[in-house]
């Protein structure tokens, strides 16, 4: 393990003690390799840069399990199909109270569903920053 590169070395390290604090991980290195000058605080924080996506895995409870969407899963596109779905509904109502088509009333029942709260982002589309 002595005639490791550095930052490999401090990965390695950083593995064995669970350590995501770089000051943390140069104090461990200087503690086990006294003699290896080339073990420095910006070689540590470097290392833990270098692993950030195994700190955040490693931080997930087992049971979590990082998956990607299928495209031609029916499901992935669920919120678009809901918002579709409002829409549609709000044309509906529109529709059926003022009568005429759905091509009359598009515009409106978009300006209703932008100026209502979203549960993703607690506040009507428009209001968002």
């Amino acid at each position: 393990m002595a005639e490791q590169q550095p930052i490999g070395l401090l990965q390695e390290l950083a593995r064995d003690f669970n350590v995501r604090d770089p000051r943390k991980l140069f104090q461990i290195a200087r503690r086990e390799f006294p003699d290896r000058r080339d073990l420095t605080s910006a070689r540590a924080a470097a290392a833990l840069r270098g692993d950030v996506a195994r700190q955040i895995l490693d931080a997930l409870p087992g049971q979590a399990v990082h998956r990607q969407k299928d495209p031609s899963d029916r499901n992935a596109t669920a919120v678009v199909d809901r918002a579709i779905q409002t829409l549609k509904k709000d044309l509906a109502g529109k529709v059926a109270r003022s009568g005429g088509g759905w091509a009359e009333h598009v515009d409106e029942a978009a300006e209703a569903y932008n100026a209502r709260p979203h549960q993703a982002v607690t506040v009507a589309p428009e209001d968002v920053e």
